[in-house]
């Protein structure tokens, strides 16, 4: 069993239609189309069920939800003007929260909205993830034979010869 509530299709609709005809059970709809009892359950408790109906009125809920209207018009060009202005997704679900932009939007969202659209283009790093750079590191240990600015002879502190003239190497 899925642990994700997934609706039934209209084809699922019409077998429950049917075997609640039967007086199956929901446990015994549910495990006959391999699908979770509660499911079921829910299905027929929403309404006297009549397939066609059941599926019209899901399509309904989901047109009405509150996740259809966040990727609107206005939502896209919005998320693509600051795309271009550099700002990554995070930034721009940030800055939707503070000024109240017609409702909130996450960063999730608006990373689907760009696969969707095709505008990896459009972010900072066109899409690349960010690669951190181990071993690198330049500096005090890569010098041979380097010794410490503290561990020179005196006579380098008066810099009077030439070559005394030296700078340590900033590591940090």
């Amino acid at each position: 069993m899925e642990n994700h509530y997934k609706q039934p299709t209209l084809t699922e609709r019409y077998q429950i239609q049917s075997l609640c005809g039967l007086v199956f059970s929901a446990r015994r709809i549910g495990d006959y189309l391999h699908r979770s009892n509660k499911t079921i359950f829910l299905e027929l408790k929403r309404c006297a069920y009549d397939a066609e109906a059941a599926h019209r009125n899901s399509l309904q809920r989901r047109k009405t939800a509150i996740k259809f209207h966040k990727r609107t018009d206005s939502v896209s060009r919005q998320i693509k003007s600051q795309l271009s202005l550099g700002f990554t997704p995070e930034q721009i679900a940030g800055r939707m929260k503070l000024e109240s932009f017609n409702g909130t939007i996450s960063c999730q969202t608006i990373y689907r909205l760009i696969r969707k659209n095709q505008w990896r283009h459009l972010l900072p790093r066109k899409g690349k993830r960010y690669r951190q750079r181990k071993g690198v590191e330049a500096g005090a240990r890569l010098i041979p034979n380097r010794v410490d600015i503290d561990e020179c002879p005196d006579c380098v502190d008066l810099k009077e010869e030439v070559g005394h003239w030296e700078g340590d190497t900033v590591h940090g």
